[in-house]
């Protein structure tokens, strides 16, 4: 194959460019691997499995999230390779959150944890068409060290956006799964709606190390 070089001088770089190839050479610490985009009524959950060893980190990125229910939470369930499925034990995640919620000049903050079937992700939402839910609701969710086997796995998170409270809002959460082969490998992380069914966009995110 001909190859011509060109000076740094001679491309300039305002321009548009079109390319019919593969470009390689420069990879990114962080990949896109899959998104799911949920418009029906009718989904009740959304999962990503089977992660792929070039990645020990993941993000899972959540813009819109909707629940079909009023109050609905986005809740997180999480499989490992010691585990039965997505565990649902229960008290097998212990949660803790930091949030600050309001409309106007009334606003609340407070900090809570609690132990629960599942991992805290955001505040309760309405349905569409009811208060406040015009506003959308966004997440992003970091998971570190999946493939670790001598460590419990846990998440970190921030919320933003429209809650039931009022159209600001936001929180600080984590959890940390205490159950059946807790400290095993991560293979599942399951989203789901306290109150109905979900919509929203679901992109999952590789990190290298």
């Amino acid at each position: 194959m001909s190859k011509t070089t060109v000076a740094s001088t001679g491309i300039d770089l305002s321009d548009t460019f079109a390319f019919t190839g593969t470009v390689s050479g420069t990879p990114s610490d962080i990949e896109l691997i899959t998104t799911t985009n949920i418009t029906s009524a009718s989904v009740n959950t959304c999962d990503f499995t089977s992660f792929s060893t070039d990645f020990n980190h993941l993000i899972v990125k959540i813009a819109d999230f909707q629940p079909s229910g009023n109050n609905g939470q986005l809740i997180v369930r999480m499989q490992t390779t010691g585990s039965s499925g997505f565990s649902s034990e229960s008290n097998a995640y212990y949660s803790t959150r930091t949030r600050v919620y309001g409309n106007a000049s009334s606003y609340t903050t407070n900090q809570s944890g609690f132990q629960g079937t599942y991992g805290v992700a955001s505040f309760g939402i309405n349905s569409s068409g009811n208060g406040y839910a015009t506003v959308g609701s966004h997440m992003d969710l970091y998971f570190s060290n999946i493939h670790n086997t001598a460590r419990k796995k846990t998440y970190y998170g921030v919320f933003w956006g429209g809650g039931d409270f009022g159209s600001a809002s936001h929180q600080l959460c984590n959890a940390t799964y205490v159950g059946t082969g807790d400290t095993a490998a991560l293979t599942g992380i399951r989203f789901l709606s306290s109150s109905g069914d979900i919509n929203g966009r679901f992109s999952l995110y590789g990190v290298r190390t």
